[in-house]
């Protein structure tokens, strides 16, 4: 529209064209920076056995409200905080316009210690709207882990061909 962030008003009039009459109505329209979105808003990874390493990660595209296609409108962001020591975000910051590919993943290290089940994290991100407006915006990921977590390990050594018992 071209119009700059805040509140734009005017007087509409209507004529009839029959009687002559006339009728005033005043309009407002509020403008506003486009916000910071992520697509999707959320993510979600399954872990199992037969995970391969590249499904440790997807892919999430950070844009704005116009869909990254007007570059005066673009939204500067940076990386803020990551709430788990299981997740892993691919960049420490970028802008909206164009629209930015990130990977959003599993920390393959930090599994080893999670018994199977659901877990959910976040990425928080803050950004500056080109109208210097400053907000944050939080992606969340769900872990689903069906792995088996393996405790202890125990060895034992026997003779071969002897006879006895074996206590684990």
């Amino acid at each position: 529209i071209g119009l700059a962030s805040g509140n734009h008003s005017a007087n509409l009039t209507i004529y009839d064209s029959t009687s002559g009459a006339s009728q005033i109505l005043p309009i407002t329209l509020t403008m506003h920076a486009a916000k910071l979105v992520a697509n999707p808003a959320s993510a979600s990874i399954t872990i199992n056995s037969a995970t391969p390493i590249s499904g440790l990660q997807t892919i999430i595209t950070v844009t704005d409200e116009l869909g990254g296609n007007n570059n005066s409108q673009a939204v500067h962001w940076s990386l803020n905080s990551i709430d788990v020591p299981w997740l892993k975000w691919s960049s420490t910051s970028g802008v909206s316009s164009p629209s930015t590919q990130v990977a959003i993943g599993v920390d393959p290290t930090k599994l080893s210690v999670l018994p199977a089940g659901t877990y959910t994290g976040h990425v928080v991100l803050n950004y500056q709207s080109s109208d210097s407006s400053n907000g944050t915006l939080t992606v969340p990921m769900t872990l689903n882990l069906q792995l088996p977590l393996v405790q202890t390990v125990s060895y034992y050594i026997a003779t071969a061909n002897t006879a006895g018992s074996v206590i684990l």
